[in-house]
């Protein structure tokens, strides 16, 4: 869910409930359009159910380019630059990128739970139909590679969504594949 916050500032919320897992993400950022970037105010992460439970709460210091990260158990700090974006926030300036028409590779840097790393992306040239409970979408690959594991993550983002994600799967370096697909919105329109 988007939602604006008023002075040009932006709450990103992405929920996920299951039967053994629930999480919430959510960041607050302010947004550029012109060069699709977000700049984060504060970014945080919980993982509640079967297993360990998690969070992590970011809180961005510009003017210091630092950011304070807290997990429940320690707070610490670490060095950001002008161009970092949070793990949730990147995506919308991933999806503005694409929607501009930017093909081929490029990368976005993005701050982790204990430092800022660079992800590297990989975007397709041509649409595909993606089929989902809500029907097929057109849609672009957008392919996360990364140089240093056999893990892989690939969105299907359409401009009927809003170039949001219609499917996301990711496979593990040793076989395990996790897939997400759209099954609700209050936007989008199968094609």
């Amino acid at each position: 869910v988007l939602r604006a916050l008023g002075d040009n500032r932006w709450r990103l919320e992405l929920r996920v409930e299951s039967f053994v897992l629930d999480t919430v993400e959510y960041s607050e950022f302010r947004w550029d359009g012109q060069t699709c970037h977000t700049t984060p105010e504060r970014y945080a992460y919980t993982r509640k159910g079967i297993g360990r439970n998690k969070q992590l709460a970011l809180s961005f210091d510009h003017a210091r380019r630092l950011v304070t990260r807290n997990d429940g158990r320690e707070t610490s700090t670490y060095a950001i630059n002008a161009r970092t974006e949070d793990k949730l926030g990147h995506t919308l300036a991933l999806a503005c990128r694409v929607a501009r028409g930017e093909r081929g590779t490029f990368d976005i840097d993005v701050a982790w739970d204990r430092d800022v790393r660079n992800l590297d992306y990989s975007v397709g040239a041509g649409d595909e139909n993606v089929s989902t409970p809500l029907g097929t979408f057109r849609a672009l690959r957008v392919s996360r590679t990364r140089v240093d594991s056999d893990r892989v993550t690939t969105l299907w983002i359409s401009p009927a969504t809003g170039w949001q994600p219609v499917q996301m799967q990711h496979t593990e370096g040793d076989g395990r594949l996790f897939q997400l697909r759209l099954l609700e919105t209050s936007h989008a329109q199968a094609r």
